[in-house]
Order: C-alpha cells, then sequence, then structure tokens
C-alpha cells in the first residue's frame, strides 16, 4: 500500500484537524495515522537545515574568512542561507506491510545564498560592503520505520516509531561533492585555551576526559533504531571527523546548538595528518518540560561558491539526531 502526500509544510492547522477527528471518535485510517505519527515532532524528525541558515541564524554576525580569488577580491565579512518560505515542501511516502511501513521524506526549499564582502585593504565599514546573492535550492531526504505495537483502538492506530536514518541532502542540480563519512566522538570534558567555552572557537577546543561514546556513519541509508541513537549528558565535548571532499574543493562548516540551545555555525578545520574536516562543540542543556532531542549537521560547501561570482551555488549536507539526558 502507498500513498503520496505533497504539502506546504504550515502543518499545525491538519495537526489540529486530526486532533479533533481523534476527539469526535473518527476512525483514522493506517495511512493517517502513520503520517499523524511522524508528524507529530517536527523538529525532531524532519529537522533540515533550511530552519537552521536563515540570516539571523549567523553566530556572531561574521564569518571571517580569507577570499583571494578572482572575481570575487577581498575579505568575506558574512555569509547566510535565506530560505524562501512560500517553496518549502514536503513530500511523503507511505509504504505498509502487516504490521510495519516505512516513510520517504523528502523536503526541498528555494532561496538565495548571501555573500557581502569588503574590497582588498578595506575594514568592513558597513557603508564599504558588496553584498551579493546567488539562487540556491536544496533537496533533503530521510527514511522513518514504524511498527504497530498496540491495538487500532491506541493512539495513532497503535503505530510506533522504531528507526529512522540520518539526514541528507543536496544542492539542485545534483551537486559535485561528496561525504564519505563521519566520526564523532563524544568525551565527558575539553580544555579551551585562551577562550570561553561558549565562544566555539574550534581550533581551541580539546576534548578530554573519558571517552562516553563513538558514532561512525558511513551510510546515510542505514537504520538507526530509536534506543541507539547517542545519548549524552549536557556539556559534553563532542569532537567530529568528516572525511569527504577536501580543502581548495570545499569548505566545512558544523551546524549545532550551544549550551543555551543556540543555533551556531562554525567552520571546520582542515586537518592534512587525518585527511579529513575536524570539529568540535559542547553539548547544550535543555529545560525542563523542553525536548531532549536535537541535530547536528555537517555542511559542505563548494569553494567556488565563496570565490567565483559565475560559478552556481553548491553544497552536500547531512544532519544526525543525538539526545541529551537530564543534567
Amino acid at each position: 500500500m502507498k500513498r503520496r502526500n505533497t504539502l506546504l509544510l504550515t502543518l499545525l492547522p491538519l495537526l489540529a484537524l486530526a486532533a479533533c477527528d481523534r476527539q469526535e471518535g473518527v476512525e483514522l485510517t493506517d495511512e493517517d495515522a502513520i503520517q499523524a505519527a511522524v508528524e507529530e515532532d517536527l523538529s525532531f524528525l524532519l529537522d533540515d537545515l533550511g530552519n537552521l541558515m536563515n540570516e539571523d541564524s549567523t553566530y556572531g554576525g561574521l564569518a571571517a574568512l580569507g577570499l583571494g580569488k578572482a572575481p570575487i577580491e577581498g575579505q568575506l565579512r558574512v555569509w547566510y542561507r535565506r530560505i524562501d518560505p512560500r517553496t518549502r515542501s514536503l513530500d511523503l511516502q507511505i509504504h505498509i506491510q502487516n504490521d510495519t511501513a516505512w516513510v520517504d521524506i523528502g523536503r526541498r526549499h528555494e532561496g538565495t545564498f548571501n555573500l557581502w564582502y569588503s574590497p582588498p585593504g578595506d575594514t568592513g565599514a558597513p557603508d564599504t560592503l558588496i553584498r551579493y546573492s546567488k539562487p540556491l535550492a536544496d533537496t533533503l531526504f530521510r527514511q522513518v520505520m514504524l511498527v504497530r505495537r498496540g491495538s487500532v483502538d491506541d493512539r495513532h492506530r497503535g503505530w510506533r516509531i522504531e528507526a529512522y536514518t540520518i539526514g541528507q541532502g543536496h544542492a539542485l542540480p545534483a551537486t559535485n561533492l561528496g561525504i564519505d563519512s563521519v566520526v564523532v566522538e563524544f568525551y565527558e570534558s575539553a580544555t579551551v585555551e585562551d577562550a570561553d567555552t561558549t565562544d566555539g572557537r574550534v581550533d581551541r577546543i580539546v576534548c578530554t576526559g573519558n571517552l562516553l561514546k563513538t558514532l561512525v556513519v558511513d551510510d546515510p541509508s542505514a537504520w538507526i533504531h530509536r534506543d541507539s541513537v547517542p545519548t549524552v549528558p549536557p556539556r559534553a565535548c563532542a569532537r567530529v571527523k568528516l572525511y569527504g571532499s577536501p580543502a581548495g574543493t570545499a569548505r566545512a562548516f558544523l551546524h549545532f546548538n550551544n549550551r543555551v540551545d543556540r543555533h551556531v555555525r562554525h567552520p571546520f578545520v582542515w586537518d592534512a595528518n587525518e585527511n579529513a574536516w575536524v570539529g568540535q562543540w559542547f553539548t547544550p542543556f535543555f529545560l525542563a518540560g523542553t525536548s531532549n532531542r536535537f541535530h547536528v549537521a555537517f555542511d559542505l560547501i563548494a569553494e567556488s561558491t565563496f570565490t567565483d561570482d559565475a560559478a552556481p551555488y553548491d553544497a552536500v549536507f547531512w544532519f544526525m539526531p543525538y539526545w541529551v539526558s537530564a543534567p
């Protein structure tokens, strides 16, 4: 059995109607129940980089990255993606076989990739900044597996989420970049040299203490059982090694929530000895009554996206779930 739904991301009215149906005793179909179960936690299961990378998410307002290639010259001061909310779409394909269901979740959005840079030798005064943008289109995909654990009289007709894949996405048309694998090591503490821990400058953080967990992802289509999602304490130090398109062809960025649940974006550092991009983040606190589920995203953007005004926007990204235990 298969059902295809194409929805705009404005789903709250639909959820409200579904709740009314349940209250009035209207029996949902299995497809309706599965869709409601998946949509019930949008921020976790359907998260994507478009939610993280709007204009107001640039940490500190600056991304001080040097540029030296024509035709764009000077010092890049700010870059950000701006997503047009009118272009956001959600596509669910539901496949049911006996008491197991698989949901393919596809998303797409369009917008602009924006660069602010100053001419060579300029100090970056606001009135001298040159603003430039490129059209942007991304597609994202992940899968969810559900199993019927109860009866049709139970919530969502007994369907419960059992496993999911990491999220993956890329620019449209198809990208020339690639992520081969990601290794994440969670440590109980960190040493920060000459910087506040909330500064997050990845070249100053050294994860120390006991190794709590290690996660290796080399197949974005592999299933992660719900009970196998990494669960780590708040304030843990997570060290990432990303293997994929190297420095010179791409720039790599890490997106995460900091200790006060604010979105942060930091550049990875290319480690020639590891032949990998290396970065770190601290797992956040969460308040009582709020979700303890978070995502971290690994974002590769083509070097030419930054340095060549004739080159199109090009990017590839993975986003991975993790849970934070109560402090």
